[in-house]
């Protein structure tokens, strides 16, 4: 049998077409196709002087917008569409910077972001695609103003001084930040800093009338910077003392602190961190704040505040298992066993006073993982065992079912049947005939007990026949 013969590939087939043919060709291909058009005007843009790059994306982006849009609006279909097209617009800035046409790469892409940041503000992005599109267009242009000449930045800088001004880019987004944050950097660089600094001075008065936190510490840090980079230290240091509520700034003093082995002072202003946090319920920083204190407490090798801080992130909401480890490391094999015993009866004690169900919840929330670790299988059990809450006990399945399948079953039966009463529609028994088909072949020994529970289901749910379908769909495949 001959072999087929290889076809040309596109460049054998360029050298053999004759220039009249290929010039024929894209004539007739632009009228068929409005992309190939689009990128075959960008790519050779610097042959037609009459050819305004700025206008032709703006036109272009805004047409792509519109056609997606309805009454104003970008649903969650069109916007999935919407990302397609747009993308292939801002290949076509990638394609000068390949070109090495870096001044129409750059603007291109700055266009392509003031035009498509309002975006955010009338479109349903819950699939993430046009946040995705943004982000990759920031990094390209924050790729071309470090590979751009001084002329070309100064042109930059003056876009992004305007840029600033619109509020979308901070109350939908980060990109405000990472504008300004490119505006500081080219400052510095082109010598604009005194123009920065007032810049910099007016935002932060701003962001004060707002009352906005979150702008304030990014604006009061960039400030300190600005400060301290140009020698305005004392400047920098009544900014960083009038701003400690701030935990970001606050942060910054205590990295200061550790830095200059100032350690008691640096835990002080943990110590008063903490109860800010505390008080305005904000948790995330109050764990950032501990951690921060064991840092402290691993540079001056106290065993004892590592061993008190540990243990109280290893329990502290939800149960740590790398600080677990670290706590149980502090001690010795023979103290171990006393201090667990202390711990899992301190625990126990804490939750006494709670209503029954919500106290075993409780108990298997703080110490089943707990168990888990120190293998106390028969201890885990018996917390299980108790439990009203499917998804609470089927997350300890795994385990149970390889040490003790036969002492689940009579928990499984009693779980399945409260919850076939409780499923009223064929996405639910579809989910029922799931869960039981995976304990019914990681059980052997309820394997019977589920066979006779699901023929007796068959006479007492006669009057669902979508959930008799599921079930002799399952009993077909136990029974293959």
């Amino acid at each position: 049998m001959s072999k087929a013969k290889k076809r040309k590939t596109i460049k054998d087939l360029l050298e053999q077409v004759s220039h009249q043919e290929l010039k024929d060709f894209v004539l007739q291909y632009v009228k068929k196709n409005k992309n190939f058009k689009s990128d075959l005007e960008v790519y050779f843009a610097t042959y037609d002087e009459d050819f305004d790059i700025d206008i032709f994306f703006r036109q272009q982006i805004k047409k792509t917008i519109k056609s997606h849009s309805k009454w104003g609006y970008i649903e969650y279909s069109s916007g999935i569409k919407l990302v397609k097209d747009l993308d292939l617009l801002f290949r076509q800035s990638q394609q000068l910077l390949n070109q090495g046409n870096l001044r129409d790469a750059c603007i291109s892409s700055l266009i392509f972001l003031q035009e498509t940041i309002d975006i955010i503000s009338i479109c349903d992005d819950s699939h993430g695609y046009i946040g995705e599109l943004l982000d990759n267009v920031v990094s390209f242009i924050e790729h071309i103003i470090s590979i751009s000449p001084l002329p070309l930045k100064e042109k930059v800088c003056d876009i992004i001084i305007n840029e600033l001004k619109r509020s979308v880019y901070f109350e939908y987004s980060d990109i405000g930040y990472d504008l300004l944050g490119w505006y500081s950097d080219l400052c510095f660089e082109l010598g604009r800093v005194e123009e920065l600094t007032e810049y910099v001075e007016s935002l932060l008065k701003k962001s004060k009338k707002d009352d906005d936190t979150f702008s304030m510490s990014f604006i009061i840090t960039l400030l300190i910077n600005i400060y301290t980079k140009t020698g305005k230290i004392d400047q920098a240091q009544k900014l960083l003392k009038s701003n400690m509520k701030l935990p970001e700034i606050r942060q910054a003093i205590v990295f200061q602190k550790i830095e200059n082995k100032e350690y008691e002072e640096a835990k002080q202003l943990i110590i008063e961190g903490i109860d800010i946090a505390v008080k305005l319920s904000h948790y995330g920083t109050l764990r950032d704040w501990e951690t921060k204190l064991l840092t402290i407490a691993d540079l001056q090798q106290d065993k004892d505040a590592i061993r008190r801080i540990t243990q109280k992130l290893a329990f502290e909401n939800q149960f740590d298992k790398e600080y677990y480890h670290r706590w149980k490391s502090t001690f010795s094999e023979l103290d171990w066993h006393d201090n667990l015993k202390n711990t899992i009866a301190s625990i126990e004690q804490n939750v006494s006073d709670l209503p029954a169900e919500r106290r075993n919840y409780t108990l298997l929330e703080k110490l089943g993982p707990l168990y888990v670790e120190e293998q106390m299988y028969s201890a885990l059990l018996d917390l299980v065992l108790i439990q009203t809450n499917f998804n609470i006990v089927l997350s300890y399945h795994k385990i149970l079912c390889k040490v003790f399948p036969e002492k689940l079953v009579e928990l499984y039966k009693k779980l399945l049947t409260r919850y076939a009463d409780e499923v009223n529609d064929r996405s639910g028994y579809i989910k029922l005939m799931k869960l039981i088909k995976m304990i019914y072949n990681d059980v052997p020994p309820a394997r019977k007990e589920l066979t006779i529970m699901l023929i007796t289901w068959k006479m007492i749910y006669y009057r669902r026949p979508a959930m008799i379908q599921e079930i002799n769909s399952l009993l077909k495949k136990i029974d293959e």
